[in-house]
């Protein structure tokens, strides 16, 4: 594996469209961290990837990436786009 590169596609929302894209060339663009408050971890951080819908640049938390195993809204209609 080359240093830089993902192996995990994770799904992501378009800020400008609001449509759902998979991508698995994702960078940390800040440093990863665990945030704790006593009773409930969270993980800090930044993860920055390009769109493939608007072209442009877009960096979300932790917390704002899709697992692809999870079962979100839009998530089969981005599949099935990204297909055709």
């Amino acid at each position: 594996m080359v240093e830089g590169e993902s192996i995990v596609e994770f799904g992501f929302v378009c800020p400008k469209t609001q449509k759902v894209f998979f991508h698995g060339q994702w960078s940390v663009e800040e440093s990863l961290y665990v945030v704790d408050h006593g009773v409930e971890r969270r993980l800090g951080g930044r993860i920055g990837v390009s769109c493939p819908i608007c072209g442009g640049l877009h960096r979300y938390t932790p917390q704002e990436v899709l697992c692809p195993l999870g079962d979100y809204p839009q998530q089969q209609e981005a599949r099935d786009a990204e297909a055709r």
